[in-house]
């Protein structure tokens, strides 16, 4: 990547910490990064371009290594056992309460790119091949036999993702539930809908 286009990413996913993005402005990123106006469209669109840009990296790049744990985990293990205790333990990981800033990112961008047409598009892209992949991964464990032969790959995939982000529910809660029952009631639910 262009040492400049890195310092304006990293420049906005700096504010992004302590800003909302509708509070970043042009002009304050280039007084932060010390960057020209016209580097700035010399890589990006405008700074709305940018600002989209690194909201999209940050949510995706966390769930792809996600998800590329859990292809590694169905490649790995050689029997059904080995792959629900490997596919909770991830579980567990990515819902734990303290994940819930990446759960609100998720939420925020979705609310975000609801009314800019441009970052819907990118986000509808992004999201259709993160399904993919994810069902891609479901597609695998189904032909090892570890996954219902009725269950559909892409749908299956649509589901894990909506409980994690249904997870958003109990962060905003006044009272949270157990994190190990949350990890209980989806596990019960993989291994029950999943079951061969």
């Amino acid at each position: 990547m262009h040492p400049t286009r890195a310092l304006l990413i990293k420049t906005v996913s700096d504010l992004l910490e302590t800003r909302n993005p509708d509070e970043i402005t042009g002009q304050m990123v280039l007084r932060a990064s010390r960057v020209s106006h016209g580097s700035l469209y010399h890589h990006f669109e405008d700074a709305s371009d940018l600002i989209e840009t690194v909201m999209l990296d940050r949510f995706f790049g966390r769930v792809i290594a996600d998800i590329e744990t859990l292809k590694n985990i169905v490649l790995q293990t050689t029997d059904r056992s080995s792959y629900i205790s490997a596919v909770y333990a991830v579980t567990r990981d990515v819902q734990q309460p303290q994940n819930h800033t990446n759960r609100m990112q998720r939420i925020h961008l979705l609310s975000y790119a609801s009314s800019r047409p441009r970052l819907l598009k990118r986000l509808a892209k992004e999201q259709t091949d993160l399904t993919s992949k994810f069902g891609e991964i479901i597609e695998i464990a189904k032909n090892k036999g570890w996954v219902g032969a009725d269950i559909d790959p892409l749908a299956a995939a649509v589901f894990f993702q909506a409980f994690t982000l249904g997870r958003v529910i109990d962060d905003v809660s006044s009272e949270h539930i157990s994190p190990d029952q949350w990890n209980h009631i989806v596990m019960t639910c993989v291994e029950r809908i999943f079951g061969v």
